[in-house]
């Protein structure tokens, strides 16, 4: 997978009055800084503490707060994922205006801020305070923009789509690339502010890669499919330079807050958020060839966010303050087909197909066959169905408090509690063929009768492979019952003892955390109730997994030891729960992997591994950290940090008493250590330049990057038991050398009226590269074909024959240069700035995976 360059153009009109945000663009003195790590030595900030504010987030050459994440010291962007000082993907927690936006389901991000809309973005990647949990790596707290005393409006204009697909523009290749945002603030009667933005993101091209324009006509069928051999194919195959056909996504993002201060010791504030996504399924790279002359039929992503909070901060006397809060989140997505949508009975049925003009199909319920060239390589036929549908949500109600108290001059307590409440619903059918044959006979006239309703849930749920909860066997949304949605519940609080005097704070405190998964399981795992009438777990039998808990000490200390030069030190303890995407079993997962007499060592293959022995992974961070402001405008910060990982989700052997078959599960048998050096260099305005620096040097090594990452072992020792063995090894994620140069310079008004209002930014990015292990070449064919034997190994990891020690190399060295020119005009009507963003500049090919 290689990035390509594209070249963006844009332009943001914004009307008098200026925004405070624009208005600071106009100063000219040294405290202008481009700093995303607002940490001065004057200042109580914490090392692990990093801020970005619209000016940093203006003049990145990009978008997106997964973007900017990475160029933080001790953050890895690595194939989509983010981590932090050596955490597991996942472990980032989200907040937006003090409400949690984690989606726990996948442990992810689950409401993302329209940069135009950002007040500000904290990001804490170390040994932070008790007042953040439920994340082991760092924390991410985003804060939306409030309305002002006056009117105002902006619109922001950006594109790359100038040029028709598999063209160039300006020597590059452009992606369809269209971004419009608008924003609107001001005063509302009865004293609120209100603040609002508007947001539409299209790309048409999702996936930049480079990619060699080919042509292929005349191609046949080979001898090993289905077709007689010298079949032409349904027409030629023509890829253009750098594109990949029906590969589009687009967003639609509606977000804002209203604030009404009652009187000046009492606030209310509500922020809003609503997005629609839609992407198509099957247009990626492979998959694009494969798909090629079925493109109007691959399946459609949906996915659907809403959140709301409502915050109220009351001062009850100067020294006594607290907050309340209530927010609730909630998102649906669906993978559906285009043609058919939520009614997946009629995806394979050939009649339904007919009236859709899909023809050529082999039975009732079996599409056309695929044609296979060139040694088996298989296209599908333009009338293939789809054979899947799913759906999933997730919807959280929340509430917390939090109170501050200051009891004297050098002494202050804080504290608070949270709880969330969830509910989690899924529903997947992934075999709708074999399904819909087997209730209606192969030609679809003979139906299937059933002797009860559980007999057929039962046996839909069996052969057509439906998992589902949350949702009925038909897919049907249901509250109650066997097939009930799955509600984990969260708790917390915390408390905390400030001590500030003239040159010394000191923060000690403690968190507790309770996990209420609420997960049915077994109550004897090697003697589950079983219904010999179905050969089905009795699953009004199952009991909930019981709740956890656990007390999370914190420490951290800073000393001025002059007026400027600081030291800080902080140890902590944290802890979450894995995704419980990766936890949450169906009624068939929970038949397919505890039931004794239908259980297959290869469940875990498909996923389906019970999670409910698993207690919460678990982190201990120490760190230490010095920043010298070496001049007015020059401050330079060294910093250092150990981190111990224990507890981490694995798969392991279930330790059974019954000889077979063995019982594969999610145990906390992972574990790891990481430790680093980070620098930072900043230079303030001086003389029109500003610079910022950052590297780090960090070694993560641990028994596995990820939960399913000794896969290969397990499943090449099963069903005899486990004996191979376990050490730790560099992490995929982890990269010894990393860094980034962002560096800007701002023409000023005595330059003329031709250069005023003028500048350029430079960011320059570096790692050593992705981590992976040498393999011998491969001897057997076994199931490979040729066609994915070069990436066995990924498939099936039985195959791996290492010839060295696990991910003892690295890929070359990555190097990419990204720039931002910018001009700003002033108007009668107010201000517009025209920008040219120009990603990879020097075009540069790297390997990134």
């Amino acid at each position: 997978m290689l990035r390509a360059l594209s070249v963006i153009i844009g332009v943001i009109a914004i009307t008098a009055p200026l925004s405070a945000q624009q208005a600071d663009l106009e100063k000219n003195d040294s405290t202008r800084t481009i700093d995303v790590n607002q940490a001065a030595s004057t200042q109580w900030v914490r090392s692990t503490k990093r801020v970005l504010t619209p000016r940093e987030i203006g003049i990145f050459p990009f978008r997106g707060l997964q973007s900017y994440l990475p160029l933080l010291p001790g953050v890895v962007g690595q194939n989509g994922n983010l981590y932090v000082r050596g955490g597991r993907a996942g472990e980032v927690g989200y907040l937006l205006d003090g409400a949690p936006v984690t989606n726990r389901f996948f442990n992810n991000e689950g409401v993302t801020l329209i940069p135009e809309a950002v007040d500000q973005i904290e990001v804490y990647t170390g040994a932070y305070e008790v007042e953040y949990g439920g994340a082991n790596a760092g924390i991410v707290h985003s804060r939306m923009r409030t309305g002002g005393e006056e009117f105002e409006y902006s619109l922001r204009i950006e594109s790359d789509d100038f040029a028709k697909p598999g063209k160039e523009f300006l020597g590059t290749t452009a992606f369809g690339y269209r971004n419009i945002v608008g924003t609107l603030s001001g005063p509302l009667p009865y004293g609120v502010k209100m603040f609002l933005a508007a947001e539409h993101h299209y790309l048409r091209n999702r996936q930049a890669m480079f990619l060699e324009p080919f042509r292929k006509e005349g191609l046949v069928t080979d001898s090993f499919g289905v077709r007689p051999p010298g079949t032409p194919l349904p027409g030629s195959i023509d890829f253009k330079r750098n594109y990949l056909p029906n590969n589009w996504c687009w967003k639609n993002t509606l977000q804002g807050n209203l604030l009404r201060k009652l009187n000046p010791q009492l606030e209310l504030r509500f922020t809003g958020s609503y997005s629609l996504e839609q992407s198509p399924e099957g247009g990626n790279w492979p998959a694009a060839l494969e798909n090629y002359f079925r493109q109007r039929r691959n399946m459609l992503n949906e996915t659907r966010t809403l959140f709301g909070s409502l915050r109220a901060s009351h001062s009850l006397n100067p020294k006594i303050s607290y907050n309340l809060s209530l927010s609730f989140y909630d998102r649906f997505a669906t993978l559906s087909d285009p043609d058919f949508g939520d009614n997946w009975q009629l995806y394979t049925d050939s009649a339904a197909n007919a009236e859709k003009g899909y023809s050529g199909f082999t039975s009732r319920y079996r599409g056309p066959s695929a044609y296979s060239t060139i040694f088996m390589f298989l296209f599908n036929h333009p009338n293939s169905p789809n054979t899947r549908y799913t759906k999933n949500s997730q919807s959280r109600l929340s509430a917390s408090m939090d109170f501050a108290s200051k009891l004297s001059d050098e002494w202050d307590i804080r504290g608070g509690a949270a709880l969330e409440l969830w509910k989690m619903r899924s529903y997947s059918v992934p075999y709708i063929p074999y399904l819909m044959e087997y209730l209606n006979g192969f030609y679809g006239s003979s139906p299937r009768k059933f002797s009860s309703d559980l007999e057929r849930r039962i046996y839909l749920a069996r052969y057509g492979g439906i998992d589902f909860y949350g949702y009925d066997v038909d897919g049907n949304q249901v509250d109650s019952g066997l097939d009930a949605p799955r509600k984990p519940r969260f708790f917390s609080s915390y408390l905390q003892n400030n001590i500030l005097s003239q040159d010394l704070k000191l923060s000690v405190g403690v968190r507790y955390d309770v996990y209420d998964l609420r997960m049915p399981m077994p109550e004897d795992i090697e003697r589950p109730p079983v219904d010999d009438r179905f050969n089905w777990i009795e699953e009004s039998k199952l009991i909930e997994q019981e709740s956890m808990s656990i007390f999370l000490p914190r420490f951290s200390a800073s000393f001025r030891l002059s007026e400027t030069i600081s030291v800080s030190a902080a140890l902590g303890k944290y802890a979450q729960m894995p995704s419980l995407a990766t936890l949450v079993l169906s009624p068939l997962g929970l038949n397919s992997t505890a039931n004794p007499f239908v259980r297959s060592g290869f469940e875990y293959f498909r996923g389906l591994v019970p999670g409910y022995f698993l207690k919460p992974e678990k982190s201990t961070h120490y760190e230490v950290a010095l920043e010298h402001q070496v001049k007015p405008d020059l401050a330079v910060k060294i910093g250092g940090y150990y981190k111990e990982l224990i507890d981490q989700a694995q798969l392991a052997f279930h330790d059974t008493t019954v000889a077979l078959p063995w019982l594969v599960v999610y145990k906390n048998d992972g574990a790891g250590t990481v430790k680093g050096i980070e620098l930072g260099l900043r230079l303030h305005y001086k003389k029109r330049l500003a610079a910022e620096l950052y590297y780090t040097l960090s070694e993560a090594r641990g028994k596995g990057s990820h939960p399913r990452s000794n896969l290969g072992p397990i499943a090449y020792y099963y069903p005899f038991p486990p004996r191979y063995p376990e050490f730790a090894s560099p992490l995929d994620y982890d990269q010894t050398h990393r860094g980034t140069l962002l560096a800007t310079y701002e023409f000023q008004p005595k330059d003329g009226p031709v250069l005023k209002g003028t500048g350029v930014t430079l960011l320059l990015t570096f790692n050593i590269g992705h981590r992976y292990g040498k393999e011998e070449e491969i001897r057997y064919l076994g199931s490979a074909s040729p066609w994915n034997i070069g990436v066995r190994s990924l498939i099936d990891p039985r195959v791996v024959q290492l010839a060295e020690p696990p991910n003892n190399s690295s890929t070359p060295w990555v190097w990419n240069l990204d720039l931002q020119a910018r001009k700003r005009f002033e108007l009668g009507f107010g201000s517009a700035e025209l920008f040219l963003n120009i990603l990879n500049v020097l075009n540069t090919k790297h390997v990134i995976n």
